[in-house]
């Protein structure tokens, strides 16, 4: 297990678990269930003759039909009943917005729930990258900002970047100096 994900299944409540383990066994079940025509034809070609008896001896090709029938009408109900809940909430609500903004949380609340100093909280959020320690319990032990890109450049210009000229006063005062010598 990878060390940097936090996993604490003993923190979920036992709703939360076996929500989780049904919707994990609801998907994999669709995920299979998605799969089995390429199966079958895999399966077809492979002389298990599976499709060539459901589609032609049994005549499920009329049967697929008949359910694509069935099928277009339950689509064209479904997006029907969509249409016109859009258009309905469209005309309640036309002009007017029910939704407010939520109040920001002051940077003090949040270096006290993580048991920072709120300037401290400041420069780690303006911190391109940050390594945050934590101990068994969860709590945060240190966080490490990395330098962003920039700084690791502006570094660099300094050690590559050639010594500057001297001023054009000094430059005129040694010409004059060796002239006359």
């Amino acid at each position: 297990m990878n060390p940097l994900i936090i996993d604490r299944p003993d923190l979920q409540t036992l709703a939360q678990r076996y929500g989780f383990l049904t919707l994990t066994f609801f998907f994999w079940f669709a995920w299979i269930y998605l799969w089995l025509p390429l199966i079958s034809v895999l399966a077809w070609f492979f002389e298990l003759r599976i499709v060539y008896d459901q589609m032609v001896l049994l005549q499920g090709a009329q049967s697929l039909f008949d359910n694509l029938r069935v099928y277009r009408w339950v689509f064209l109900c479904i997006a029907g009943v969509y249409v016109t809940w859009a258009l309905v909430n469209n005309w309640r609500f036309r002009g007017r917005s029910r939704r407010s903004e939520v109040d920001a949380v002051p940077m003090s609340d949040i270096a006290q729930v993580f048991g920072l100093e709120p300037h401290a909280l400041g420069e780690h959020q303006n911190a391109k990258t940050v390594t945050i320690t934590h101990d068994e319990f969860g709590q945060i032990n240190a966080v490490h900002p990395t330098p962003s890109l920039h700084a690791h450049r502006r570094q660099a210009l300094r050690v590559l970047r050639p010594p500057t000229p001297p001023p054009a006063e000094t430059v005129d005062a040694q010409r004059s100096d060796q002239n006359r010598g």
